[in-house]
């Protein structure tokens, strides 16, 4: 009997709340019944509020996952993929979807599409009337994704361009309105935490310097609440705010498709400007005297090959979570030390640890893992080598913060 698995995705918050994940795990388990076939359930291949348009999904969602495990031979030829049409395994444009479901069927994968019952396998491909029938349906997936995105963004331009305040664009944090329809209202609890950001700067404070300040004081957060560190300022909030024209009541449009996001999660600026759309906190005077104390103040040296930090931006706290930042030595050759951001920041007491001990470690793991895809190509389970690998490193970070 082959092995069966399902994919579930959907790429909105509003879908989580309706009907389309019971609807996609209904179909595939009453397929399972009618064909007496079995689910394999220890195999979760879900993407929940993940664009199939961007193809995120398939880049680093479950779907990506798939992809891997059928390339290193941890998914039997012959299986069994349930969806519940093409337009949840993908709705890119058609070189990219044609691309995607060749990968998967030539690799023996054998798709199911639960709204028609079609099979679909790389034989069942080569008949030109199944070949057609797949390109048109991808097709369509992709052209209602594309209409839709066209028609929302007409919308948003629309308003731009009659420059209705409020119709379009996030709303800084310090601001609230009672309706849509209403103007904005500035919270002038969170709009003193932004202005004492921007004083502390004009007389010298760096960043981090400012956020432990302002978590020694305990200063209120005009920014959204999170669920990682709600409570408190990390080192790069106080930058951040020092950056945002905003407080002088600017609003820059940016172009928020796809294509733009994928060079920068914010878009693209469209270079348009609207002075006085928002409720100005900060002066001109303030904001001047801010940025010409940034200017004046040490520029960060240059990274070059003397600069140790091979792991910039892939490291975090095994405390906290928050991201590892690495400082040098002011004398001597040593490479430094590894730091919490929170604790520097003054959020956190988590321990720091010398680079000359977590490299070696660190490096010699990575030389593990690469030995260990090898072991799995030649039939090993590759997901518990994964799980495996994760153990050792959690226990090599425990002995290795407990190091003086």
């Amino acid at each position: 009997m082959p092995r069966v698995i399902s994919y579930t995705r959907f790429s909105s918050a509003k879908q989580a709340a309706g009907d389309s994940y019971r609807r996609q795990t209904e179909m595939a388990l009453r397929w399972c019944k009618q064909n007496d076939m079995v689910l394999d359930t220890e195999l979760n291949l879900e993407d929940l509020g993940v664009s199939g348009y961007s193809g995120a999904n398939s880049k680093r969602g479950a779907l990506g996952v798939l992809q891997v495990m059928l390339l290193n031979g941890d998914i039997e030829p012959g299986t069994i993929l349930l969806i519940e049409a093409f337009d949840r395994l993908t709705r890119m444009s058609l070189p990219d979807a044609y691309e995607l479901l060749f990968s998967l069927v030539n690799n023996g994968l054998t798709i199911v599409t639960l709204t028609d019952n079609k099979t679909w396998t790389k034989e069942a491909l080569k008949d030109p009337g199944s070949f057609m029938m797949s390109m048109v349906l991808l097709y369509r997936g992709h052209e209602e994704s594309k209409q839709k995105s066209k028609r929302l963004r007409d919308t948003f331009e629309d308003a731009r361009k009659k420059s209705k305040k409020g119709a379009f664009g996030t709303a800084p944090w310090w601001l609230y309105r009672e309706a849509q329809d209403q103007p904005w209202q500035v919270d002038e609890v969170k709009a003193e935490s932004v202005r004492k950001v921007f004083e502390l700067s004009a007389i010298g404070y760096g960043s981090k310097m400012i956020a432990k300040r302002a978590n020694e004081d305990k200063w209120p957060i005009p920014t959204r609440e999170t669920k990682v560190r709600p409570d408190h300022w990390h080192g790069r909030m106080p930058g951040q705010l020092l950056r945002n024209r905003a407080v002088l009541g600017e609003h820059e449009h940016r172009l928020r498709n796809h294509e733009a996001q994928s060079y920068h999660w914010k878009g693209l600026s469209t270079g348009i400007v609207v002075p006085d759309y928002y409720p100005r906190i900060v002066s001109d005077e303030l904001w001047n005297k801010a940025h010409a104390s940034i200017a004046t103040r040490r520029v960060a040296k240059r990274r070059d090959t003397q600069y140790y930090n091979i792991w910039s931006g892939l490291m975090y706290c095994g405390y906290c979570g928050a991201p590892i930042q690495r400082r040098s030595a002011k004398v001597g050759y040593s490479k430094g030390q590894s730091f919490c951001s929170d604790k520097l920041a003054g959020i956190t007491e988590c321990p720091s640890s010398a680079v000359i001990t977590s490299d070696p470690c660190l490096l010699d793991e990575i030389y593990k893992y690469g030995s260990s895809i090898r072991e799995a190509k030649q039939g090993k389970n590759f997901l518990q080598g994964l799980l495996s690998l994760k153990q050792s490193l959690k226990q090599r970070q425990k002995r290795m913060l407990e190091l003086p």
